[in-house]
This record gives C-alpha cells, sequence and structure tokens, in this order.
C-alpha cells in the first residue's frame, strides 16, 4: 500500500509513503514496514539511504506515526550512520 496524502490549499507538495504489513505465525498483522516513495510508484527513486530514511521520519511524523500504521509498531530501515547517531533512540520503544 502506497499512502498518499491530499495536497493542501496552501499547495503543499504530496507525501508518499509505502508500507509492507509484517505478519506473526497466526498470520496476524504485527507490525508494518515503513518505505519512503519520493512520487506513486514501487521504487524509492533515491540511492541515498540516509536522505530516504530521515525523510521517511519526517512525513511519517506530519501524517501520524499511529495513522499510517493502524496502532501497530513501525519498522523502519537505519543505515549505519543513523544507528551511529542514534536516531532510533529518539522514538519511544512502542512505537519503532
Amino acid at each position: 500500500m502506497i499512502y498518499k496524502n491530499n495536497n493542501g490549499p496552501s499547495g503543499e507538495p504530496n507525501i508518499f509513503i509505502a508500507r509492507q504489513p509484517i505478519f506473526d505465525c497466526r498470520q496476524d498483522v504485527y507490525a508494518y514496514e515503513l518505505l519512503f516513495r519520493s512520487e506513486m510508484s514501487a521504487k524509492a527513486n533515491t540511492p541515498d539511504s540516509e536522505y530516504a530514511t530521515l525523510k521517511l521520519i519526517a512525513n511519517s511524523l506530519l501524517i501520524g506515526l499511529q495513522k499510517l500504521t493502524a496502532q501497530k509498531l513501525a519498522l523502519i530501515n537505519f543505515n549505519r550512520q543513523l544507528i551511529l547517531s542514534q536516531i532510533p533512540l529518539l522514538f519511544p520503544r512502542n512505537l519503532l
């Protein structure tokens, strides 16, 4: 599923986020992996994984993380530099 917000009256750009369900052993949705998208396509279209992750985080906060994940956990891929910068620690454990 690709989430696309409505383009607001003030001309704000559209925000695209893909989410992939992660199932538990009972086939219930356990979490959603959130993926950066720069447009309505199945690919990220950016070679910079750090930019993609930071943009995904910013866009997720604008839309609402709980809204995107339907109250499930959010899984986000962090590259080595972001992990060493302790970016994942900025979020509550019950969200990511």
